[in-house]
């Protein structure tokens, strides 16, 4: 039997409220060469039971479901990569949810074969169910590396997350592109490792993913002070990778902004216990990063 052209990996982890949203949205797809990996992450609440419903409702479909304790995002993505059969890996988060046509307007970018498709996604809000379509366009609907990156550079408003890239199995395979495990924003340090990686491109202007605006309790809503120390330690990984020309200013404009957006939230922990260590920390990377101290605005 041919592999699927899709593998749909979908971590859960305490969404009852949203995973049948997320899996009719697949279901709902006219393209059907795919597989769902649903990857339930120890999950305390019914997210694992309507799933194994789901799974016997639609026992036609391909729906492999991996339980484990709970690890966190980045282990439940190399989880079900390692159990993706398909040629391209779509990362769907479980809050989330496919727009119409979504797979069928992907697998016409995959006709040549690139390493990465680059998509443009929307916005879907959960009070007045409205959703917004991303404020960057693409110029090309192919590009080379040096024209990818050059285009990154000039896209406002590009999301660095994972699910914005739909990238070939084997190309993530043979360069050992994986998430690391134990950090929050682990998209951040993923992201920039494909887009450097990839030779080959394709650009998606059809907005082929709703991602859910600010849902309570989610990762990316509460604040979180290991969230900074987490970017601080994307930041020295990113500093170690030594690439040159455009991937070199292209892997130093993110640690910038990495470094902005650290400085910008500190003042909201400064009743944390960690604040001065965070300083401290965000102080030493500053200068080992620019072998300087931080203007006198960054107030400490």
């Amino acid at each position: 039997m041919l592999n699927p052209l899709f593998s749909i990996i979908i971590p859960a982890y305490n969404t009852e409220k949203y995973i049948v949203r997320c899996l009719d949205s697949v279901m709902e797809q006219v393209f059907l060469n795919y597989e769902i990996i649903v990857v339930n992450d120890g999950s305390t609440d019914q997210t694992k039971a309507l799933v194994d419903e789901y799974a016997e409702k639609y026992r036609e479909t391909k729906i492999l479901i991996i339980s484990q304790s709970n690890q966190g995002l980045s282990a439940s993505r190399n989880t079900g990569l390692e159990n993706a059969t398909g040629e391209y890996v779509i990362w769907l988060d479980s809050d989330d949810a496919l727009a119409p046509d979504a797979l069928i307007q992907l697998s016409k970018h995959t006709l040549n074969k690139p390493d990465v498709i680059v998509n443009r996604i929307s916005s879907y809000s959960l009070e007045n169910g409205q959703i917004k379509e991303c404020s960057y366009r693409f110029m090309n609907s192919e590009a080379d590396h040096l024209n990818m990156i050059t285009e990154i550079f000039s896209l406002k408003g590009f999301w660095f997350s994972a699910w914005c890239f739909v990238v070939n199995r084997n190309f993530l395979k043979k360069n050992n592109i994986k998430f690391k495990v134990g950090i929050l924003h682990e998209d951040e340090l993923w992201s920039p490792y494909v887009l450097v990686a990839g030779e080959r491109f394709s650009c998606n202007n059809y907005c082929y993913y709703l991602n859910t605006k600010a849902r309570p309790y989610s990762i990316t809503s509460e604040p979180n002070i290991n969230k900074s120390f987490d970017k601080m330690e994307i930041v020295k990984i990113l500093n170690t990778t030594g690439k040159k020309g455009i991937d070199k200013r292209f892997i130093e404009r993110r640690i910038l902004v990495l470094l902005y957006t650290v400085f910008s939230t500190l003042n909201e922990y400064k009743k944390n216990k960690r604040y001065r260590e965070l300083k401290k920390e965000f102080k030493n990377t500053m200068y080992s990063i620019y072998r300087m101290k931080m203007p006198g605005i960054l107030i400490l």
